[in-house]
């Protein structure tokens, strides 16, 4: 079975993903700057009345031109991963944004391996069979398309988007000023109150980021699914059967402040009032 790489960068589904390949216990790896990260769940078994989780994780840092590989076995106790309504991410449950103030202080842009792996040198190239076996592989930095032309014309590369503009406009300005670089550091209700253009810009980023993946594909020829996270089915487009629910990572079910909901859920709906689709690619070529 072919490697599903999920294109989708801040807030676009990926904690979906992870719980979906989690839960059929897949084989995850992660492409960060400066290291890949491979996590195999190799078995599980049970040891003092207890189940456990056996997992091989492969961490590759290159140095010199010369990759490293660091093979850890890690044992875990073992989570069924119910699909079902119980189960919440733990991050969303203290997570922090405009709704969820009171949970704790401002978010941190990504990219942190810098600080882990200093000495460790960019991977823009890798030898494919890195990739073997893998049946998830996120991306932070898509410019690696360019650099491994031959791996992702061979995976399945999915393109997450929304129909539900408002929704979606919801989730990203609850967390304006702190998960990207546009606009970092600054008050959601200071900027729209001053110059609501900079909000509707800010959310304009987002749907650039998916027009521009969908550039990266085509200017590479490497194939590319568009994913409705509405509508589309997880099941044929991942292929690892069934999964119950869809939103388990949607942040809904732990936002607790109605009346900041209301807020921002009636700023999402200014914005897709104006919002002319016609500008983004996906919107109108899907």
């Amino acid at each position: 079975m072919k490697t599903n790489v999920y294109l989708g960068l801040i807030n676009s589904g990926k904690g979906q993903a992870l719980y979906y390949a989690r839960t059929k216990r897949k084989t995850i790896a992660k492409w960060k700057k400066r290291h890949i990260v491979k996590n195999i769940h190799d078995s599980t078994f049970e040891f003092d009345n207890k189940k456990w989780d056996r997992n091989i994780v492969h961490t590759i840092v290159r140095q010199n031109d010369i990759d490293n590989i660091d093979v850890e076995i890690v044992y875990t106790n073992h989570n069924e991963h119910k699909d079902n309504k119980d189960w919440i991410w733990q991050q969303n449950v203290i997570d922090t944004g405009f709704i969820n103030t009171e949970n704790g202080g401002k978010g941190r842009p990504k990219g942190r391996d810098d600080t882990r792996f200093p000495k460790g040198q960019f991977l823009w190239k890798i030898d494919p069979s890195i990739m073997d076996n893998v049946d998830l592989l996120l991306l932070r930095k898509f410019e690696v398309i360019s650099h491994n032309k031959k791996l992702f014309q061979s995976t399945n590369n999915i393109i997450p988007y929304k129909t539900n503009l408002t929704d979606s406009a919801i989730s990203k300005l609850d967390k304006f000023g702190t998960h990207r670089k546009q606009e970092y550091g600054n008050k959601l209700l200071d900027v729209y109150n001053m110059d609501k253009k900079r909000v509707w810009d800010f959310l304009d980023c987002y749907l650039h980021d998916i027009d521009d993946t969908i550039k990266l594909c085509q200017s590479n020829d490497v194939p590319y699914t568009m994913f409705n996270l509405d509508e589309d089915s997880y099941e044929d487009t991942f292929g690892w059967g069934k999964i119950q629910y869809r939103d388990l990572s949607h942040h809904k079910d732990v936002w607790q402040n109605r009346e900041k909901y209301d807020i921002i859920e009636n700023m999402a709906k200014e914005y897709v009032s104006q919002l002319s689709t016609q500008k983004f690619y996906h919107l109108t070529h899907v």
